[in-house]
């Protein structure tokens, strides 16, 4: 299988101090003689930081350098992972990434090929991320909605489960109830492992997830829509009542002929 390379540009005021390709290995960069990728500036420490480049993943690490590692202006504690557009900054020398793409290897069946084209990396490697750590505001979000379509009490999912079974109950339909149990059960333990997922596990990048007002607001009004029909599900239920056509009126009723009536021939 083809190995990706990347190209590593380090640049200070300017100007390029160096510029190497490199396949997937570690990477100290500093201004030691001995570091994999070198530079000299007053800031750049001598083991400054240490680049990661796997197959799908660039991850920098800073080794305690005098005027840390920034991503995005963001000051690295641990290890982060770089995507795409991030801007990297070690002490006063600037990073840049070109990663070629990873050649995927034909596969004998086309449409599982046509499939690792479509699916992001990160499904493909089962990676891990912890949303609970990177933005508790967008977890939180996302818990709500999985609690919701799981059915928990005081969630706008609980009442769509109740009138689902409870018209199920009324028409006897047993059978239907039988499988209702088993499908609902089922979603639990589906929808709270994505809950578990957010807040159990760790996250590859502990970098802050930053999302933008208008998100913000969309997020946390779908969130409390979710637990105020939940908490006070009356004024829906009676706007679905006002907006149902009785059956009666549905009906139509067969038209009475007088013994007045002239015959039709």
């Amino acid at each position: 299988m083809h190995v990706p390379q990347t190209e590593v540009i380090l640049s200070h005021a300017g100007a390029e101090l160096a510029r190497v390709t490199l396949p997937p290995g570690e990477y100290v960069i500093g201004r030691d003689a001995s570091a994999g990728i070198h530079a000299d500036t007053p800031l750049l420490s001598r083991r400054h930081a240490l680049l990661t480049i796997q197959h799908d993943t660039v991850l920098i690490e800073d080794l305690a350098s005098s005027n840390g590692t920034f991503v995005d202006e963001q000051p690295v504690a641990g290890t982060a992972r770089l995507f795409p557009g991030h801007s990297v900054r070690l002490g006063d020398v600037t990073l840049d990434l070109n990663r070629e793409a990873p050649t995927l290897a034909l596969s004998p069946a086309p449409a599982d090929a046509t499939l690792r084209h479509l699916v992001p990396e990160e499904v493909l490697a089962e990676k891990r991320y912890g949303l609970a750590k990177r933005s508790p505001f967008l977890a939180f979000g996302m818990m709500t909605a999985m609690l919701s379509l799981a059915g928990i009490p005081f969630t706008a999912g609980f009442y769509g489960k109740f009138l689902v079974f409870a018209a199920a109950v009324k028409e006897h339909q047993f059978v239907l109830i039988g499988i209702g149990i088993i499908t609902v059960a089922a979603g639990f333990y589906y929808y709270l492992r994505v809950v578990a997922a957010m807040y159990w596990q760790e996250p590859n990048d502990d970098t802050p997830i930053r999302i933008g007002g208008l998100t913000k607001a969309t997020v946390g009004a779908l969130t409390a829509l979710i637990f105020i029909v939940g908490i006070f599900p009356q004024p829906v239920l009676s706007m679905l009542r006002e907006r149902r056509l009785p059956v009666s009126d549905m009906v139509v009723k067969p038209v009475a002929h007088s013994a007045d009536a002239p015959a039709k021939h």
